[in-house]
Order: C-alpha cells, then sequence, then structure tokens
C-alpha cells in the first residue's frame, strides 16, 4: 500500500513541480492543497 501511495505521489509531484514552474512565472499567489 505505501509503494503504491508512494509511485502515485511522484507522478503527481512531477505534475505539481510543472505547475509551480507556471506559477512562479505568475505574480498570483494561488497554493494548492
Amino acid at each position: 500500500m505505501m509503494d503504491e501511495a508512494m509511485e502515485f505521489s511522484s507522478k503527481d509531484t512531477g505534475e505539481l513541480l510543472d505547475l509551480l514552474q507556471v506559477k512562479q512565472s505568475t505574480p498570483v499567489p494561488y497554493r494548492p492543497k
């Protein structure tokens, strides 16, 4: 169960990093939960 969660979170982390890189270029202080 933990391994599956790790793989899932690592996948989301990659997508979140991409979103963060885009958000950093914008002055909008948006923080996804």
